[in-house]
């Protein structure tokens, strides 16, 4: 999914994978220069539709300070990226399952320009 406006815009793409069944594992959400091409088989949103809401209000654009108050300190960085990682368990149908999420949060000018998620269930 993507939205365009006449200076920049934001593509936000669903991952599955094979561990993922039918289920979304991740999303990469990510802004977008005025010169870059999508996709097309990326869906336009329109205004009405085009906002993204997250249980956590992380989004493009926060600064590295906004961040940092709402999710901590990351578990570590690598230049302009912040990589945050956490595990816990879960028992379903009487079979304990670990679960590792990450974000990595990628910063461009000081600011959010890309979000990577992911949901991994191990066993």
């Amino acid at each position: 999914l993507y939205r365009r406006n006449p200076k920049d815009g934001w593509v936000l793409w669903l991952i599955s994978g094979e561990m993922d069944e039918e289920s979304i594992g991740g999303f990469v959400w990510q802004r977008l220069s005025s010169e870059q091409e999508i996709d097309s088989r990326c869906k336009a949103v329109g205004t009405e539709q085009g906002i993204v809401t997250s249980p956590v209000r992380l989004r493009l654009d926060m600064t590295k300070m906004q961040v940092e108050q709402l999710l901590g300190k990351p578990s570590g960085r690598f230049h302009d990226t912040f990589m945050y990682l956490h595990e816990h368990q879960e028992t379903i149908k009487d079979t304990i399952y670990t679960w590792d999420n990450s974000i990595d949060i990628v910063f461009r000018n000081g600011a959010v320009w890309a979000i990577n998620v992911n949901l991994t269930k191990g066993s």
